[in-house]
């Protein structure tokens, strides 16, 4: 009986054993899966936070590289060099969509031509963070650090350069100084090959028209500066809606129109016109405002206003046109544009520009001003461009005001009687002549199959890149950094950023 008693306690026992080891096992596995369970949760999160934060840096990266605004190389080293001075590189915290809780945050890095993108994702309390390089290329545009360069010969009866010139000429007596001197302040750096006899002297030697302690130097290699590239303008639908007879009145231009009997602002009060959201084409076969009138443009959102002109567009008898200008551009295309006097006003709020396209003739008179403020004074140069495409020789002169870039395809242009020019001047013929007291404030002056010729007291301060280099007549060069994105001259040449490595 005793040992009957016993056995049934050890089986006892023994189940309290297997009943507790099974608990043991059970809990053990339950806490297994619930750590297991945590860890997917925080793994799926991590991933989330991951993808948000490549899809931060990927877009910052898309718009830097893919240019879509179709900036400069200097205004996007300048925008993001705002990013750096404004917040430290730092954006603000950023999401996918409004409703969103996540967000990501981007912190930019600059160091030389390269800029490091660093996004970090944020998921409720997990993070992850990647980082993307970006790498600007450098083209082989050669160096602008002269205050001319001529690729051919160089003619200095007179007048005063201060900074280096250089000259790819080899070919004895192809730089020749005359008249008074001191005519350079800097050195004067010749072909690869030159030799002295390269400089011809009226008289004195190469010290005394050369005011440097290491007047003459030369080249490692010729510099091939390539021929600038003239844009194609834009092409434009003709709009559906076409009123025949010619608009006098002062009633605002709202909608799409093709005006085929023309435009004239006169005597009726200000005609004004105004963009849209989106885009705007207003057409006519002539436009002119003349007497007192006068037109306001009003393109102050996003969209493009696109005033085309098919014979001549004229601004005469001291009218005005005032164009206010927010981040989308105004393009005004015409066959002719005849200015004998007339202002445009430009107002800007955003990041527009006034695009002005000229197809066969450019006549701009008599203190004729283009991009000014309301009082008359030169607006920043980057606001507008001219574009002329015509063969026809151009004059600006008499007290003439432009601030602008200026591209010229092939015909000859003469500056001189006051003319004023601020801004880049692209010219792609042959023939450049700066006089009569014009000053020329231009950062650059990019001429390479002109002759350019600087008389009678022309003043020009930025940078000159010619075919062959004339001076005379007390006129005076000062070098100035001209900051130019040869990007403007030919796309291809645009030192535009890539991405380098993802990590």
């Amino acid at each position: 009986m005793l040992l009957i008693k016993n056995n049934k306690g050890g089986a006892l026992l023994l189940a309290l054993i297997i009943l507790t080891a099974a608990f043991l096992f059970g809990t053990t596995l339950l806490h297994i899966a619930m750590a297991d369970n945590n860890h997917s949760v925080y793994q799926n999160k991590k991933n989330q936070a991951h993808f948000l934060a490549r899809s931060g840096a990927q877009a910052f990266a898309d718009y830097i590289v893919d240019n879509p605004d179709d900036l400069t190389t200097s205004q996007i080293d300048a925008l993001i060099t705002d990013i750096l001075n404004t917040s430290g590189g730092k954006s603000a915290p950023t999401k996918l969509r409004k409703t969103d809780t996540n967000y990501f945050q981007i912190q930019l890095q600059r160091s030389g031509d390269e800029l490091l993108i660093q996004s970090t994702g944020y998921v409720d309390q997990v993070e992850d963070t990647v980082s993307l390089l970006l790498r600007k290329n450098i083209s082989n545009f050669p160096p602008l650090d002269m205050a001319v360069f001529s690729m051919g010969s160089m003619s200095l009866p007179n007048g005063t350069i201060y900074g280096n010139v250089g000259t790819n000429s080899e070919s004895p007596g192809s730089v020749a100084f005359s008249g008074g001197p001191d005519r350079i302040h800097g050195q004067l750096t010749l072909g690869p090959a030159a030799g002295e006899d390269t400089v011809s002297c009226a008289y004195g030697d190469i010290n005394t028209f050369i005011k440097d302690p290491n007047p003459l130097s030369n080249l490692t290699k010729y510099r091939e500066y390539p021929d600038p590239v003239f844009p194609a303008f834009p092409s434009i639908a003709t709009p559906a809606n076409v009123v025949s007879q010619k608009k006098t009145d002062n009633n605002a231009i709202n909608t799409d129109t093709y005006f085929t009997g023309g435009i004239e602002a006169g005597t009726a009060g200000p005609l004004i016109i105004n963009g849209s959201s989106g885009h705007r084409t207003i057409q006519a076969s002539n436009f002119t405002i003349s007497n007192s009138g006068s037109v306001v443009i009003n393109n102050t959102g996003n969209g493009t206003l696109n005033i085309v002109v098919d014979d001549s567009f004229t601004i005469s008898n001291n009218t005005k046109m005032t164009i206010n200008i927010g981040n989308g551009d105004v393009n005004i295309l015409t066959d002719t544009l005849k200015m004998n006097p007339g202002t445009m006003i430009v107002n800007r709020t955003g990041d527009g520009k006034l695009k002005i396209y000229v197809s066969n003739r450019l006549l701009l008179q008599s203190s004729s001003k283009i991009n000014v403020n309301a009082s008359g004074v030169k607006n920043n140069p980057e606001w507008a461009e001219l574009y002329y495409a015509g063969s026809e020789s151009v004059h600006l002169g008499d007290d003439l005001d432009i601030a602008a870039f200026i591209q010229f395809d092939k015909a000859p242009l003469t500056i001189d009687n006051g003319g004023k020019i601020l801004g880049n001047l692209v010219i792609g013929g042959n023939y450049l002549s700066i006089k009569g007291g014009s000053d020329a404030d231009v950062k650059m002056i990019y001429a390479p199959r002109a002759n350019v010729i600087v008389s009678e007291g022309g003043h020009i301060k930025g940078a000159i890149v010619s075919n062959t280099f004339t001076m005379s007549g007390g006129s005076i060069i000062t070098f100035s950094e001209p900051g130019f994105d040869p990007g403007l001259i030919d796309p291809s040449l645009d030192p535009n950023y890539q991405i380098v490595l993802w990590q």
